[in-house]
């Protein structure tokens, strides 16, 4: 299996685990259908790709620039505001997309019910995966 077949797999999994944990903390696996169901894990997986090859396509280029020894603490620095802000991004897009496009609601709308706490999930995950990866990364370095 290719790099990016390994990659989308570990995407799979990767949403698979955060649409257990979601539903664990905020649903309790309440669905009214297997419609519903089927529904919930789509746009658990759209999230979770859209999400993490954004994320994976930052540090690789991350990677590619010319980092000096002593720069590890910038490189680490820069690499989670920057996956702050590609992760806040995408939620927000991801959001709107789905606000207009599937359920409808006007853009308006969409802006006045916006609270922290749709994004807060998402970033906490994503900030887990991140520092998880840094470690990961920075480990294997040595």
């Amino acid at each position: 299996m290719g790099k990016h077949g390994k990659n989308i797999l570990l995407t799979i999994v990767i949403g698979s685990v955060i649409f257990l944990i979601g539903n664990i903390f905020y649903n309790d696996f309440r669905f009214n259908s297997p419609q519903e169901f089927l529904y919930s894990f789509g746009m658990y997986q759209l999230y979770s790709f859209v999400l993490g090859f954004s994320n994976m396509y930052f540090f690789t280029w991350m990677e590619g620039l010319n980092w000096k020894p002593n720069d590890k603490i910038k490189r680490i620095f820069l690499g989670l505001l920057g996956s702050v802000a590609i992760t806040l991004l995408g939620l927000f897009l991801l959001r709107l997309m789905t606000a207009l496009a599937i359920e409808q609601i006007p853009f308006d709308r969409f802006i006045q019910n916006e609270t922290w706490g749709n994004y807060s999930f998402g970033l906490w995950i994503t900030l887990t995966l991140v520092i998880f990866f840094h470690v990961f990364y920075f480990y294997n370095k040595f």
